[in-house]
């Protein structure tokens, strides 16, 4: 699991990050993007209120 790794976590998004990419570079410490990237999280359409736990758990 990442949230288990002592060490920072980077990661690398390029073109599109959706679903559980979205997921995964919310787990990670740093992120860098390129200029290209397109993100999408279904979470952000639902009817769930702001901090009911979706990528609150991956905060360090």
């Amino acid at each position: 699991m990442i949230e288990e790794i002592r060490l920072p976590v980077i990661s690398a998004i390029q073109g599109a990050c959706a679903g559980g990419g979205m997921d995964l570079m919310c787990a990670t410490d740093m992120r860098f993007c390129s200029a290209d990237v397109f993100s999408r999280s279904e979470r952000l359409n639902s009817a769930s209120p702001p901090m009911s736990g979706h990528c609150s758990d991956y905060s360090r």
